[in-house]
């Protein structure tokens, strides 16, 4: 069994030195049109990072992503836009309420369930948009390609897709008029079976209890600065008396104070 070489390997914090946006623009530009095998490993991170990774992978449209170790939260979202997803058989694949800590340990994981819901269907349009800007790049460069060489006939199909990928023969749609605008009626709720989700029986007073529980066996812990010396033991302590152990005829050890 040929062994799988990966293109791009994602470890540790999502958005971090090792897993980042940057890395995963560049590789998947190098190998436009190829497929590209990731390799990941990572408890979660920044959801922003996760989203546009989940996006370029969607985007090109041949990522492989394969998963190593313990994975979970915006590691799980960004290979949501892969071609094929596999993962290790000791390896674990996490799904958790998206969720930030404020006030007193308050949760936002219900309205951030709602923005994630929201934000979903864009990839989808973003990713429609991307793909029609290449075609509309590529019929510009064959319409190109075929005036240098004369060709009427490829100049005019390209010109005929060119017009009806852009729907050029539509007349544009007329804006409503402001007056005309109907404001859309929005409720603000704190129930997540808006969201077909159910709720956590008394969430509330379990977050409580948890934390009570955990904050009694914290230590607080200062830093604090110091200085390593190398000094004698005599020269830091001259005054202080110390036991020198001795032995007596039977061989048996007793201390004896010395100065």
């Amino acid at each position: 069994m040929s062994k799988t070489t990966y293109n791009i390997s994602l470890k540790g914090y999502v958005g971090g030195y090792d897993f980042d946006r940057s890395t995963v623009d560049k590789t998947l530009a190098k190998f436009e049109g190829k497929e590209v095998n990731v390799l990941i490993d990572s408890l979660g991170g920044s959801l922003a990072t996760g989203l546009f990774i989940s996006a370029a992978f969607k985007n090109h449209g041949k990522v492989n992503v394969h998963f190593v170790g313990l994975n979970a939260s915006a590691a799980t979202i960004a290979s949501l836009g892969a071609a094929h997803i596999s993962i290790d058989a000791g390896a674990m694949y996490l799904v958790h309420q998206s969720s930030m800590a404020f006030f007193e340990w308050g949760t936002t994981a219900y309205s951030d369930l709602a923005v994630v819901k929201s934000l979903l269907p864009m990839l989808g349009s973003a990713s429609r948009d991307f793909h029609r800007w290449r075609t509309n790049e590529m019929l510009i460069a064959t319409y190109k390609m075929a005036e240098k060489r004369k060709d009427s006939k490829t100049m005019e199909r390209a010109a005929t897709a060119y017009g009806k990928l852009n729907r050029v023969g539509l007349e544009d749609e007329q804006a409503i008029p402001l007056d005309q605008i109907l404001v859309q009626p929005f409720m603000a709720t704190d129930d997540p079976r808006v969201l077909s989700i159910e709720p956590i029986p008394n969430i509330a007073e379990k977050i409580s209890a948890m934390i009570e529980k955990y904050r009694k066996k914290t230590i607080d812990i200062d830093d604090v600065e110091f200085e390593e010396v190398d000094l004698e033991f005599d020269a830091l302590f001259p005054d202080n008396e110390v036991e020198s152990p001795k032995a007596d005829k039977s061989g048996n050890e007793y201390y004896d104070k010395i100065s």
